[in-house]
């Protein structure tokens, strides 16, 4: 019942400030706070705590506080719940600050379990903006140097909200914060990262598995609510035998047959392997152009005397580690479409037919956005950097 209620604020608290608001005028921050220890004990009020960068109430060892204890489930769940409210800017700096929501996040960082590990990266991506009055806290602790080992991580989604955290927690940061990130993430692993493109393959085979078959295989009935009012036996309503309303003629409706086609694509993006690999390949590399973005964008920070000179340094510094023809060759790359399987005969050594022709990847929304905003950053640095944007 716990992470049901918790999965639910999250999912309101995703949709509108107004309803993020509303939650912490119900005092559901607390109780929120409570949800991410194992043993929960009664909500405390934040001027009670002799540290006040402690999490709201003690973490206790035993689970007879008299308030139950809290599955994995509800610490995501409430992981979750945190970083939906993070995103208002004013609760982020007020009532998650207040409630020492920070420690409990970092504290999960290191979770032996990876789906904690998940919840609580996501969780921190907004914990370690340039907004946020715990990021100096966050950072002095080692934030930087746990989230680029996630960022090394065999999972997907581990990689992916690491590297979307290292993005925003570099947003305005001093250089010498900035080449040590790069330094700890390693450049190498990041060109990784960005070039990564493995599931072209794999979509390409489900792009032509769903052409050959003209619609989704019917047989495949991945959660079992598609035909809710199927019969064994042959019907006699409107809903005819394949369980969808039809017109007076005895059709399918046309509505229902859209929105059975609507529903069917979106249980393939979301549950079908390889559509599932080639968004998380294509959502890590959209995170790893902007971390080189945020990299060489100019510091905000009080102290910075030059920020077009730090920027302009911080250039050429991803030049010196990462090579100035390669990263303008990986930048035109990702704008580049990709022909994927162009071979004239397949592994058995048949030839290709003309049902088989060569396929054409063009490339992502996002990642076209991406790079350009770098090349923006680029030519709006030195001449220098002007005439090489232009040059390419």
């Amino acid at each position: 019942m716990r992470e049901t209620v918790l999965k639910a604020i999250g999912a309101l608290a995703a949709g509108r400030d107004e309803y993020r608001k509303a939650f912490v005028d119900a005092d559901i921050v607390p109780l929120i706070v409570q949800s991410l220890s194992t043993a929960p004990v009664k909500p405390s009020n934040p001027r009670d705590r002799v540290k006040p960068d402690e999490a709201d109430g003690p973490v206790p060892d035993t689970t007879t506080s008299g308030y139950g204890s809290n599955t994995l489930g509800v610490i995501i769940a409430a992981c979750h719940a945190v970083r939906m409210h993070s995103r208002s800017v004013s609760i982020l700096r007020t009532s998650l600050v207040d409630h020492g929501v920070s420690l409990p996040i970092f504290r999960y960082l290191k979770h032996p379990d990876v789906d904690v590990q998940i919840a609580a990266t996501a969780a921190m991506c907004n914990l370690v903006t340039e907004v946020s009055p715990m990021r100096e806290m966050l950072a002095e602790r080692g934030v930087m140097k746990i989230l680029c080992e996630h960022a090394h991580s065999q999972t997907a989604a581990l990689r992916l909200n690491a590297l979307w955290a290292l993005k925003h927690f570099v947003h305005a940061a001093g250089p010498e914060v900035k080449k040590l990130c790069l330094e700890q993430l390693e450049s190498g692993w990041l060109v990784r990262l960005i070039c990564d493109d493995t599931e072209d393959d794999a979509l390409w085979s489900a792009r032509a598995k769903t052409d050959t078959q003209g619609e989704v295989d019917s047989g495949d009935d991945l959660d079992g609510d598609v035909e809710m009012d199927r019969h064994d036996g042959p019907s006699k309503s409107i809903y005819g035998t394949t369980g969808l309303p039809r017109d007076t003629h005895g059709r399918p409706a046309a509505w229902a047959v859209h929105a059975e086609t609507k529903k069917a694509i979106l249980r393939d993006a979301e549950l079908n392997p390889q559509r599932r690999a080639r968004n998380d390949d294509l959502a890590i590399q959209e995170q790893g152009l902007d971390f080189i973005r945020n990299l060489i964008g100019a510091t905000a920070a009080p102290a910075s005397a030059d920020p077009a000179t730090e920027s302009t340094d911080m250039i050429e510094h991803l030049f010196t580690e990462l090579g100035q023809d390669r990263f303008f060759d990986i930048l035109a790359k990702k704008l580049q479409a990709k022909v994927l399987h162009p071979a004239a005969h397949r592994r058995n050594g048949s030839p290709v037919t003309t049902n088989e022709a060569a396929r054409v990847l063009y490339p992502q929304p996002k990642i076209v956005e991406a790079v350009v905003f770098i090349l923006v950053h680029m030519a709006a640095s030195t001449p220098r950097h002007r005439q090489l944007v232009i040059a390419q």
